[in-house]
């Protein structure tokens, strides 16, 4: 995501307007700190182009384990350097 803000030339808060959330709700999510919920994630896709899939788990199983391991920021992190 850093590298993609990069290169459009956005900062932070300007991508969260974007997306009609606040920057602190952003600053959350890209850190693993919280899930964005679907709508979010569809918007996040929509102006950057990085899948839905990355962000929100497709089983509801995947998502109550990943919300409870600490390996769950750095996938994320790994999703967002090979879409970056």
């Amino acid at each position: 995501m850093a590298a993609w803000r990069e290169r459009s030339k956005l900062k932070q808060y300007e991508l969260a307007r974007l997306l009609e959330i606040t920057d602190a709700y952003l600053s959350q999510v890209l850190s693993g700190k919280r899930r964005p919920s679907l709508l979010i994630a569809v918007r996040i896709e929509r102006e950057t182009g990085i899948p839905v899939s990355s962000w929100v788990p497709t089983r509801l199983g995947k998502a109550k384990a990943a919300a409870k391991s600490p390996a769950a920021k750095s996938n994320l992190s790994g999703e967002l350097s090979r879409v970056s």
